[in-house]
């Protein structure tokens, strides 16, 4: 829950990076999120609130990638 927080979006290589940031939507309680649909895979990624780098704070999976730890999430 980040209520002080103006805009969040989630970054991956399921979206290329930059290319395609996923904008999230706050709902009334704090919680950003959203709901994309993604094929089998592995995916490294991570969310920028208020143009600031977080790691997800529901997933202890990461790695490091390009210089940075990213999350790691996996689809079966």
């Amino acid at each position: 829950s980040l209520p002080e927080a103006d805009e969040a979006c989630g970054l991956g290589n399921f979206g290329f990076w930059r290319a395609h940031k996923i904008k999230l939507e706050q709902g009334d309680n704090g919680v950003f999120s959203n709901l994309i649909v993604l094929p089998q895979g592995e995916y490294k990624y991570y969310f920028e609130v208020d143009g600031k780098p977080v790691a997800d704070p529901s997933n202890t999976d990461s790695v490091e990638y390009n210089g940075k730890t990213v999350n790691l999430r996996t689809v079966i």
